[in-house]
C-alpha cells in the first residue's frame, strides 16, 4: 500500500510502513531515559538489524535522537524535537493504537 502526500507524490516506502511507525514509537518511549544502544535494543525489543536498516536513518534525518560516546558505550539521547513528538504520540493514544494491531 502506498500513501500519497498532499502534492501527489508517493511517500517513501521507509516512512509509510505502519510497523516502522510502531518501532519508532517503541524507540522513542524507551529513550525517555537515555541508554546505551544495547539497552535500547533490549528494552524496546527491536533487533539491531531492524534498527540500523529501517529506523536509525529516519530518527537521525528528523533530528529526533543524538549519539554520544561514553566510555566504551554509545549512549542515545532524545532531542527536544524527539521529546515533543513522543508527547504528541502519547497524547493521541498511539500506544492504544499499536495494542489493537
Amino acid at each position: 500500500m502506498a500513501y500519497k502526500l498532499e502534492d501527489r507524490r508517493t511517500m517513501p516506502r521507509d516512512l509509510s510502513n505502519p510497523l516502522r511507525c510502531e518501532h519508532l514509537f517503541r524507540i522513542l518511549s524507551t529513550l525517555e531515559e537515555p541508554c546505551s544502544l544495547s539497552e535500547l535494543w533490549e528494552k524496546s525489543k527491536i533487533s539491531p538489524g531492524i534498527y540500523y536498516s529501517t529506523i536509525e536513518k529516519n530518527l537521525l534525518q528528523l533530528d529526533l535522537i543524538r549519539y554520544e560516546e561514553k566510555g566504551r558505550s554509545t549512549m542515545v539521547y532524545l532531542t527536544e524535537k524527539g521529546r515533543k513528538l513522543l508527547q504528541v504520540l502519547k497524547d493521541i493514544g498511539f500506544s492504544k493504537i499499536t495494542e489493537i494491531r
